[in-house]
């Protein structure tokens, strides 16, 4: 068989299967539009027979309805019967305990202003007790204040009293340095209008202030311990132990607001009792 005759038979096949497929999906769509007129016969026939049931059973469905509404309405007066039953029972029983809740708070307004009464007493005895020592204590406390008042004027006294020595020997000083300075002048003077052979001598230094500070030292002496001058004196020994290398008079005068001649008397007394001793130029607390 050549292979013109194949291709021949091949496209008979192919026509015949066509016609074949053709003739199913005829048969096909018959058969669906049967189903579906079916499904639609059955439908109409459901749905009369629903309405035909829904006529017959509509009455009993009103009826229920209306006997479920009568049910709800008895039930709602019951109720509105045991509500108001219940506001009866509960006003009769307040009727019955107001007199006794009336009794109960007019006897607790009694008792808490008798317990006030009481805690009035009470504090208004405690101040009765306690009065005699507090006007003990206020007079005791003016009488300190008075001590401390004359202490403090006594204080003030002798700062001034030792202001005004102080005063009077810087007078003293300035007039001494005055008159020494006009001799040295006046020296100087006659060394010049003397002979030029005569060697002239080296002018004098003016006071250093370590020799001041040794002078001022040469003259102190321990002074009287009043309570002023000890508790100054307790005051410097502490500053000079908290500085352990030692320190000037100079800071001590500007530390503690003293004239030099005051402090010089402080480590004079405190240098006596072995509480100070000195070093070149500077204080040491043992």
């Amino acid at each position: 068989m050549g292979w013109g005759d194949e291709t021949r038979n091949l496209t008979l096949d192919i026509a015949a299967s066509h016609e074949v497929r053709k003739e199913a999906v005829e048969q096909l769509r018959e058969d669906t539009r049967d189903t579906l007129a079916q499904f639609d016969a059955e439908l109409k026939q459901m749905s009369t027979k629903l309405k035909a049931d829904l006529s017959h059973i509509k009455p009993d469905l009103t009826k229920a309805d209306a006997e479920r509404v009568r049910q709800h309405q008895t039930d709602l007066r019951q109720r509105q019967s045991e509500l108001k039953d219940m506001f009866a029972q509960i006003n009769t029983t307040l009727a019955k305990v107001k007199p006794e809740m009336s009794q109960a708070e007019a006897e607790r307004v009694r008792q808490t202003q008798a317990e006030l009464k009481d805690i009035f007493t009470q504090v208004k005895d405690t101040l009765a007790k306690i009065k005699p020592g507090l006007a003990q204590y206020e007079a005791e406390r003016v009488e300190q204040t008075k001590v401390d008042l004359k202490q403090r004027h006594a204080e003030v006294k002798y700062r001034i009293d030792q202001v005004s020595r102080l005063l009077s020997e810087n007078k003293d000083e300035r007039e001494k340095s005055a008159a020494a300075w006009q001799e040295l002048a006046g020296v100087i003077q006659a060394k010049k209008e003397a002979p030029a052979a005569v060697a002239e001598p080296a002018p004098a230094k003016a006071p250093t202030e370590e020799w001041a500070e040794e002078e001022t030292m040469a003259e102190a002496k321990p002074v009287e311990m009043t309570p002023e001058t000890a508790a100054l004196s307790d005051r410097v020994f502490d500053y000079l132990a908290d500085h352990p290398d030692g320190t000037r008079m100079t800071e001590l005068e500007s530390e503690f607001v003293t004239a030099r001649i005051q402090m010089a008397n402080i480590l004079k007394g405190l240098m006596d009792d072995n509480k100070v001793e000195k070093r070149e130029k500077h204080y040491f607390a043992i």
